[in-house]
C-alpha cells in the first residue's frame, strides 16, 4: 500500500466509526417481508430489508408477525412457521438460523432487560399453549410463564408483549384486556379493561410519550368489529381512555406514534389486514383522515431498528515494512506530513485530511491518525 492510499483509507475508517441510522421495521405477512420505514414520516425506505428465502432448507416465511432488534441481531417471529428467524442487524442482513421446537402460533415479542419474551398461543410441536416463552439473547430457551388475568380469572392469550418499566405489558385477546405483570408472570394487573372501554381483540400496544408535556400514554390497535368498531385506542398512564379513532380500519393490527412534526402535531402509523385498502397507513389524531402508504392487506407489527455500520479497520503499515502498527509507521506518517502537500524532488502531491474537516495538513490530522493508530489492528476495532 502506498503512503497516500494508506492515509486516505484510514481517514475513511475514522469517519465510519460513529455513524448510526435509525429506521422502523414494518412486517407484512402478504409480501412475506420486513420493510424499513423512515422513523419521522413512516414512508417506505428502499428495497425490502428482509425478504423471503422461500427455502425449506434456509428459511421460509409463512406468516411473519413482528421483527425485533436484539443487540446486533433482528429476531422475526412467524405464526405459521412456528419459528423465530434470526438475522444480523446490518444494512444487508445475513440469515443466522432459526429457533424452533416447542413453539406454536407465535405473535409479538419484546426485549426486557437481557431476555426476550415471546407471545405463544398454540400447543402444537409440544408448545405450552397460551403463554410467554422466554429466551436469553443468545437464543437459549429459559422457560415459559402462564399468566392469569386477575379480573376474568382466565388464562391470558397474549398477542403482543411490550417492555414497560421493567415489566411486561401484554395485550390479552382472551379477556380483551391490557395486562401488566412482572417478568416472572407474577403481580398481574388489568391496566385497561376492554369490556368497560369497548374494545375487542387488542393487537399491538405501544408505550409513547404523546401526552401533555410528554406524559406516558398507551396506544392499542384492535382487530375485531364484533359489537364494537376496530381501530386505534389511546389511554393515559392510569388506563383511562383518552380517545378512540373510528372509521380508520375494520381490522387493525400494528400501531406506532411518530415523533412531533415541526408544527407541534404528530402522526400515527397503523397497520391492518383489510382487503383492498389495508397494509400500512398513517393518520393525524387531530384530523383522523387516513393516508395509505402501502396497500397489501398484510400489515402486522412495527418496531425500531438502529443500524451501526461496522468500523472498516485497516492494517496500518505506512512504511510497507511488513510490521503492522509499529512506531516506525508513526515516523513514516509524520515524515509524509512534514513534507507538506507536495514533495519537491518528485513532484508527488498528497492531500492529507485525515479527519475529513476540509483543512489539509493541520495538527488535527495528526491527532486523528494517532487516535486510529491507538485502536490497534482490526481484531481490536470490533470487526
Amino acid at each position: 500500500m502506498n503512503r497516500t492510499l494508506a492515509l486516505l483509507t484510514l481517514a475513511g475508517s475514522a469517519s465510519l466509526a460513529s455513524a448510526q441510522t435509525e429506521y422502523l421495521m414494518y412486517v407484512d405477512s402478504i409480501l412475506d417481508e420486513v420493510a424499513l420505514l423512515d422513523p419521522a414520516t413512516g414512508e417506505i425506505s428502499g428495497v425490502p430489508f428482509i425478504d423471503d428465502a422461500n427455502s425449506p432448507t434456509i428459511y421460509d416465511l409463512q406468516t411473519p408477525f413482528e421483527a425485533l432488534q436484539v443487540g446486533n441481531e433482528v429476531w422475526l417471529t412467524d405464526g405459521l412457521a412456528d419459528s423465530i428467524f434470526r438475522f444480523t442487524a446490518e444494512p444487508s442482513p445475513t440469515f443466522l438460523g432459526s429457533i424452533s421446537g416447542q413453539l406454536d402460533l407465535l405473535r409479538g415479542l419484546a426485549l426486557v432487560g437481557n431476555r426476550v419474551y415471546v407471545a405463544n398461543a398454540g400447543t402444537g410441536n409440544g408448545a405450552p399453549g397460551d403463554s410467554i416463552v422466554i429466551f436469553e439473547t443468545n437464543g437459549t430457551r429459559v422457560g415459559h410463564i402462564v399468566i392469569t388475568n386477575p379480573l376474568s380469572g382466565l388464562i391470558v392469550d397474549p398477542v403482543d408483549v411490550e417492555a414497560y418499566n421493567g415489566r411486561l405489558l401484554i395485550t390479552d385477546i382472551e379477556s380483551d384486556d391490557l395486562i401488566v405483570c412482572d417478568v416472572d408472570g407474577s403481580n398481574a394487573q388489568v391496566l385497561v379493561n376492554g369490556t368497560s372501554n369497548w374494545f375487542r381483540t387488542p393487537q399491538q400496544v405501544k408505550v409513547a410519550n404523546t401526552g401533555p408535556g410528554g406524559a406516558t400514554e398507551f396506544w392499542v390497535n384492535t382487530f375485531s368489529t364484533a359489537f364494537v368498531p376496530a381501530g386505534p385506542y389511546r389511554f393515559d398512564a392510569s388506563g383511562a381512555l383518552i380517545a378512540f379513532y373510528p372509521n380508520l380500519t375494520t381490522g387493525g393490527r400494528g400501531i406506532w406514534p411518530l415523533p412531533p412534526r415541526p408544527d407541534g402535531g404528530f402522526d400515527v402509523l397503523y397497520t391492518d389486514g383489510v382487503s383492498g385498502v389495508g397494509g400500512l397507513r398513517r393518520f393525524d389524531p387531530q384530523v383522523g383522515t387516513p393516508q395509505s402508504l402501502l396497500t397489501t392487506a398484510g400489515g402486522r407489527f412495527i418496531s425500531k431498528l438502529i443500524l451501526t455500520p461496522p468500523i472498516a479497520c485497516n492494517d496500518i503499515d505506512i512504511n510497507n515494512d511488513g510490521s503492522l502498527f509499529d512506531p516506525v509507521d508513526i515516523d513514516a506518517f509524520l515524515s509524509v506530513f512534514s513534507e507538506g502537500p507536495c514533495v519537491p524532488e518528485t513532484s508527488t502531491c498528497d492531500s492529507i485530511d485525515f479527519n475529513n474537516d476540509g483543512s489539509l495538513f493541520d495538527p488535527c490530522d495528526i491527532d486523528s491518525f494517532l487516535l486510529v493508530f491507538s485502536e490497534g489492528p482490526c481484531t481490536l476495532c470490533g470487526v
